[in-house]
């Protein structure tokens, strides 16, 4: 990959609310800080191109998109416990990612 990951030490998150309601929003997300730190996890989703090696293997053309996701999960005290590198085929599909 032509690219650095982020370190693990970032949190990054999107999330759109009226502007009226943003003080609120933020409110909330901070009461759920200490019971979401433990499970902590990064993800980070990219689009890419099909290349020679990728291409083959999920059966498209050089040069498809392509949904590239890459995850670290964190437990306790910051230590990473698992990596994991994807490509996805979302011409008919989604990523859809959900944890309990």
């Amino acid at each position: 990959m032509n690219f650095t990951p982020s370190s693990g030490r970032e949190l990054q998150t999107e999330y759109f609310v009226p502007r009226v309601h943003g003080h609120e929003a933020i409110l909330a997300v901070e009461e759920l800080r200490d019971r979401i730190t433990p499970h902590l996890l990064i993800t980070e989703l990219r689009a890419i191109a099909a290349d020679d090696s990728s291409a083959p293997l999920l059966q498209v053309a050089p040069g498809s998109p392509l949904l590239l996701v890459e995850r670290v999960s964190f437990t306790y005290g910051e230590r990473p416990v698992e990596v994991r590198i994807g490509l996805c085929v979302t011409r008919e599909h989604y990523y859809h990612n959900m944890l309990a």
